[in-house]
């Protein structure tokens, strides 16, 4: 069909999969981009195609969704508008099924769900699909990167079962809750606590990433200090890249946010003490 044929097309390229995979090191990792589930019939993918053959890990996007608009995610305009070319779509388990098949499955050594795009926990069978992964491969690591801002508590609870031991979620925070919201727009602190919480109670292995501002810098060791308490496995506080351009190296001083009228309402700044400034 012809449908075949352009899948066949698409997966020939060898070191670059033209609109739907690029590998970062061909022999060991690939990003499976959204674009998959919309460009080709997912039943009709060869699964002997070179690249997929020798990977030994997997970035899976599920969907460009996101509850969230953080001013610096190329998913929205400036924390305003979503940006009007995203399609909107998600992979089903059924998806993931005909792309990582268990022959497939297990000879990777991890699965990671970070959107580029989208939150994982927007996809509808986000956790069923990570259930049957670890059901087929309980050898693979599954992680998974979120704002934790979605979904009911006894989501996570159950959840917590599955992302266990050496599997985790990272939990983007910001920040605590007078200044989360600044970067993580539209993330409610108490059903983010809510949930975090849920997730650790149901056994889950909670990791807690905090992107450092000028707005947040001064809550560090307070937000360590919450990780500890609540049970969170780590916390690692790092340096945006955001605001630096890097063919000049020079640190931008302010980033806009705009609401979704398309105004500029206040403005982000990189941290001010040297150690949380990527230069």
């Amino acid at each position: 069909s012809s449908t075949r044929a352009s899948a066949a097309k698409v997966f020939s390229s060898g070191d670059e999969i033209r609109g739907v995979a690029t590998p970062g090191n061909i022999s060991g990792y690939l990003c499976v981009s959204l674009c998959l589930c919309v460009s080709v019939s997912l039943s009709c993918l060869p699964l002997s195609f070179t690249p997929l053959s020798r990977t030994e890990q997997v970035h899976l996007e599920l969907t460009d969704k996101c509850n969230a608009a953080c001013p610096q995610c190329s998913r929205n305009d400036m924390g305003g508008l979503t940006n009007p070319l995203l399609p909107l779509t998600e992979l089903r388990l059924r998806d993931v099924q005909a792309m990582l098949p268990p022959r497939v499955l297990r000879q990777l050594r991890r699965v990671m769900l970070c959107g580029n795009y989208g939150d994982p926990i927007m996809a509808k069978d986000c956790k069923e699909i990570l259930n049957w992964m670890r059901r087929e491969s309980p050898e693979t690591r599954l992680s998974m990167h979120t704002n934790g801002g979605a979904r009911a508590a006894s989501w996570w609870r159950s959840l917590g079962s599955v992302m266990s031991g050496r599997n985790y979620v990272r939990f983007g925070i910001d920040g605590l809750e007078d200044t989360n919201h600044l970067y993580r727009q539209h993330v409610n602190w108490r059903t983010l606590m809510r949930n975090a919480q849920a997730f650790i109670a149901g056994g889950g292995n909670a990791q807690w990433d905090y992107l450092v501002f000028a707005h947040n810098e001064h809550q560090v060791e307070a937000a360590r200090d919450l990780a500890v308490a609540l049970g969170f496995s780590e916390f690692s506080p790092k340096k945006t890249q955001r605001f630096l351009n890097k063919a000049t190296g020079i640190v931008r001083p302010t980033y806009g946010v705009k609401d979704r009228s398309g105004a500029v309402v206040r403005d982000l700044e990189p941290p001010r003490a040297a150690e949380w400034v990527n230069a």
